[in-house]
Parts: C-alpha cells; structure tokens; sequence
C-alpha cells in the first residue's frame, strides 16, 4: 500500500463520516470528489490571489496548496463522474453559512468554476 493509500485510509478510518453516520451534510460533502471510486478522477480546487487554483486527484487541499493558502479561502472538489462542485465558504462566514445558496458564492469565483468545469452542478457547504 502506497503512502497516500495509508495516509487516507487513516483519515477516512478516523475521521470521513460514513453513510450511517448522523451528519448526513459532512456526508455529502466528502462524497463529492473524495471517495475511493472517483478520487483518481477528480480535482480539489481553492480560490487565492484572485484567481482558481487546481489540483488533479488523489490529493488533499493541503498536500496541493498547502494550509496557509488554503485557510480562510473559498473551496471545495469537482467530482467528474457525478458532474458535481462542491464549494464550501470560509470559515469567518461560518456564523452566516445557514441557507447559503449557490447565488451567494462571489460571480467571479462561480464563473471561473464553470469556465474551468463547465456546467457541473454546485453544492454550497
């Protein structure tokens, strides 16, 4: 077993909900581009210095971009096998994260996910 292999079985094994667990949102958001069958597939992305940073799969926000770029920035996964973007929003929105809707997300920052992605579906986390 490679080292990312061991690295996010660990992850999952401690901290990835599973489809009976009682959040089912945390569910939803690790299923989009992060599980086994389409991490390979898929790409984490983060929006700094102005602009859509990408990286092809199996990788994490941090191994990609590494923490200080990817705190407090506009994120998430593009899952190709289900046409889906995540994009959670940063963390000193959190206190106003209830109800977000895809309308919410910065024009700019949506427009450069359909440029990149084109017309996947967004999921706002």
């Amino acid at each position: 077993m490679n080292w990312y292999k061991q690295a996010q079985l660990y992850e999952y094994v401690n901290s990835y909900p599973d489809e009976y667990s009682d959040d089912l949102e945390a569910h939803r958001y690790f299923s989009i581009g992060q599980n086994e069958e389409t991490i390979d597939d898929s790409f984490c992305w983060v929006w700094a210095n102005n602009k859509l940073q990408v990286a092809k799969g199996p990788t994490t926000h941090n191994m990609s971009f590494g923490w200080k770029v990817v705190e407090g920035k506009f994120k998430g996964w593009y899952d190709p096998v289900q046409n889906l973007i995540s994009v959670v929003f940063p963390r000193d929105r959190e206190e106003t994260r209830i109800g977000l809707t895809e309308e919410d997300i910065p024009g700019v920052i949506r427009r450069s996910l359909y440029r990149k992605f084109g017309d996947a579906e967004i999921i706002v986390f």
